[in-house]
């Protein structure tokens, strides 16, 4: 068991596991190539779910820090609910969900409408 990081944010976090196995970082394309050195686990695609199951199996803890600022709708508020069925079908024990801090009190954005939403998804999850 490990940890499974997603998005941008997650390069850093794959590249500095905080103890025990290292993470493994999960892509949508064929066109992000893994860095040297790097464990690169299966491809899932948060906006059509394909591969999301085999990307999760196997893991412990997902830190889900994917995140698109021009399908957003998409990628963070349906992929977001996917992902977390697909981890809940096959035992991922936590999911740890990186948003923008203050999101909740500025409602103007239609990004931070999007981000808060899938908050609420994330905190109704099992």
């Amino acid at each position: 068991m490990g940890a499974r990081v997603s998005g941008y944010g997650g390069h850093g976090l794959a590249r500095e596991p905080c103890g025990g196995p290292p993470a493994r970082r999960r892509t949508r394309g064929p066109g992000v190539q893994p860095e040297r050195g790097r464990r690169q686990g299966p491809r899932g695609d948060l906006s059509t779910g394909e591969g999301l199951e085999a990307a999760v199996q196997g893991v412990e803890t997902i830190i889900h820090c994917a995140s698109s600022p021009t399908s957003t709708r998409q990628v963070d508020v349906e992929g977001t609910e996917r992902l977390l069925r697909a981890a809940g079908r096959v035992g991922v024990s936590h999911v740890l969900f990186i948003s923008i801090v203050g999101v909740d009190r500025n409602p103007y954005f239609p990004y931070y409408r999007m981000k808060l939403e899938t908050e609420r998804i994330v905190e109704r999850s099992p």
